[in-house]
């Protein structure tokens, strides 16, 4: 009564023998295990017997040929060597591998993800999938060319944000069921990551400054753990004034993941239009990614504020006013004399750096101080020599 003569655990089959006459009490069913005496039906010639798997004793995996032995009713034996049934047993429950097209296992709810279940052996019946806590229970799966191998498109539509599990049951060619001890969680995220936590480094000296060729690093927090792919414009950068003279925008050079939820881009300025000459580094994130693919909404910041003041000056400074002149007591500024010092007046077209080392006169280096007054007005300097000595070359001072 087995159809494939697979059998496994808890199975009872009834074996049916119809011979081409009638057959003497009574014949036996017989196999390496034990013989089964035979009951006849209604008819002489057909008889039947009933094999309990649980009843004995049989060895997982391995075949057991049975063979009928009987007499007709003028004594003749049967010939058993002609007919014969083989039953495999089969008692070892199937394993599965369950996989599916994402990566991560964070989705939205608007994901759809393939499940793919890949048993040990084929599958008698169609396998079903359930997602614990979710709105997917019982669900056949999808046949492919392999009975061993069942997909199902698993939807998130309409389940909020949380942790659902997909099992797997199933009953293989034997009939031993599968109740899926393998499982995937995927983690259902509908909520936009947001940005935070600005701040931005230059690799100029000054760090409140940018000059052409230097580059500015720009890192920024996510409210939770961020995707390492990036498009071309994730991140760019430009010049604004603040007041509404904005330079075109450029790709950052670099981004990258750093840890799991920080990231920073990396961008060289290279503009040169003095147009733009006093502006500040302006920045646009146009798209941050979670593990779900939810995106983040586009920030648009400048670094005009303490903390993130960074202005780009590519415009070379000019020399206004360069002045010496003495301490004559006879009224002459331009010329002097034993015991006199000298004075070196300096203005620029906008705050210049200055060091001592820079400034020298008679020969010797002096200090040179900002003489503006104000810290943040560094365009105007002065410098005083040690006195003149009479070794000291008569002719212009240099």
């Amino acid at each position: 009564s087995d159809a494939d003569n697979l059998l496994h655990a808890n199975d009872t089959v009834v074996v049916t023998a119809t011979f081409s006459e009638a057959i003497t009490a009574s014949p036996t069913f017989k196999s390496a295990i034990t013989n089964w005496a035979m009951t006849q039906t209604s008819s002489p010639a057909v008889w039947v017997t009933t094999l309990d798997v649980n009843a004995y004793t049989f060895v997982d995996g391995s075949s057991y040929p049975f063979v009928f032995n009987g007499n007709d009713l003028a004594g003749n034996g049967y010939n058993n060597t002609t007919n014969s049934v083989t039953f495999v047993m089969d008692f070892t429950p199937p394993t599965v591998t369950l996989t599916d097209s994402d990566a991560d296992n964070f989705v939205s709810s608007a994901d759809t993800v393939k499940v793919t279940a890949t048993f040990s052996e084929g599958m008698q019946a169609t396998p079903t999938i359930t997602l614990i806590g979710g709105l997917v229970f019982n669900q056949e799966m999808t046949a492919t060319a392999s009975s061993a191998i069942w997909e199902y498109d698993l939807s998130f539509s309409g389940l909020s944000d949380a942790s659902y599990t997909a099992t797997v049951f199933g009953l293989v060619i034997a009939g031993n069921s599968y109740t899926s001890n393998s499982s995937i969680t995927f983690t259902v995220d509908a909520i936009p990551p947001t940005l935070s936590n600005y701040q931005l480094q230059t690799s100029n000296a000054t760090t409140t400054y940018a000059i052409p060729n230097d580059t500015v690093t720009l890192t920024f927090d996510v409210s939770e753990q961020a995707s390492s792919s990036f498009a071309a414009n994730s991140v760019e950068f430009a010049l604004f004034n603040g007041s509404g003279s904005l330079s075109s925008y450029s790709n950052a050079n670099s981004i990258s993941l750093l840890g799991t939820n920080t990231i920073q881009a990396v961008f060289q300025y290279t503009e040169t239009n003095t147009a733009f000459n006093n502006h500040f580094i302006h920045w646009r994130i146009n798209s941050v990614y979670d593990l779900a693919g939810n995106v983040s909404a586009v920030v648009s910041k400048t670094a005009n504020t303490d903390g993130l003041l960074v202005t780009y000056d590519n415009e070379i400074p000019t020399l206004i006013l360069v002045n010496a002149r003495s301490d004559n007591s006879f009224g002459n500024q331009q010329l002097a004399n034993d015991g006199n010092t000298i004075e070196l007046e300096i203005t620029a077209s906008e705050n210049i750096q200055i060091t001592t080392s820079d400034s020298t006169i008679l020969g010797s280096t002096v200090p040179i101080l900002a003489t503006t007054g104000a810290a943040t007005d560094l365009t105007g300097w002065s410098a005083q020599s040690r006195a003149v000595v009479p070794s000291d070359p008569s002719g212009t001072v240099t």
